[in-house]
């Protein structure tokens, strides 16, 4: 599933056997672009994001459905494993399907 709105570079769209775009629950292009402006903000950002998902969250119930069936991947654009939102999106689809 695609949960950005940006595509890997490092992957084509034919090696990612994709099911699903859910760039709904990448974060908004403004916050994105505000968080890449100082790292140091990667906390604050890990609290508007979630609230951001939460808008959303009707859609993360397709891939927390999945979850419970099958390994999901989260297909992502971001290159710094320390400040990745993706971890964010998996966090709230753990909890989704913890509901």
């Amino acid at each position: 599933m695609l949960v950005d709105g940006l595509w890997p570079c490092e992957v084509s769209k034919e090696q990612a056997e994709l099911d699903a775009r859910m760039t709904g629950i990448a974060p908004m292009k403004a916050l994105k672009v505000w968080m890449h402006k100082e790292r140091s903000r990667w906390d604050e950002f890990n609290v508007r994001h979630p609230k951001e998902i939460e808008a959303h969250r009707a859609l993360l119930e397709s891939p927390a459905v999945e979850a419970r069936r099958s390994r999901v991947t989260l297909l992502h654009a971001c290159r710094d494993p320390e400040h990745d939102h993706a971890m964010i999106v998996r966090e709230s689809v753990e909890a989704m399907m913890e509901r």
